[in-house]
């Protein structure tokens, strides 16, 4: 039996458009890398340019409370995150 875990992701910047919520949830195989989880994300949101949505979502960072996560992190059980779209400005 595969073991499934839930993702919780809340969207900033460009990508809070996408959900009304600002929220979305993933239920994935456990465990989930951080890059198959941006996979997902690129997948599940619909865009009129998906080639330009997923370079955003590549670029973006995905952390936790207290750090930024690496694309080969693996998650192992149902956590909350936050992916943080690049920002330009001063």
């Amino acid at each position: 039996m595969e073991k499934t875990l839930e993702v919780t992701l809340k969207l900033f910047g460009a990508l809070r458009s996408y959900s009304k919520e600002g929220v979305v949830k993933f239920l994935l195989a456990s465990p989930c890398s951080i890059e198959h989880l941006k996979e997902a994300l690129a997948e599940f949101l619909k865009s009129d340019s998906p080639k330009e949505l997923r370079e955003i979502i590549s670029k973006s960072a995905i952390g936790n409370e207290t750090e930024i996560l690496q694309e080969d992190t693996l998650l192992y059980k149902s956590t909350q995150l936050a992916i943080l779209p690049p920002v330009c400005g001063g």
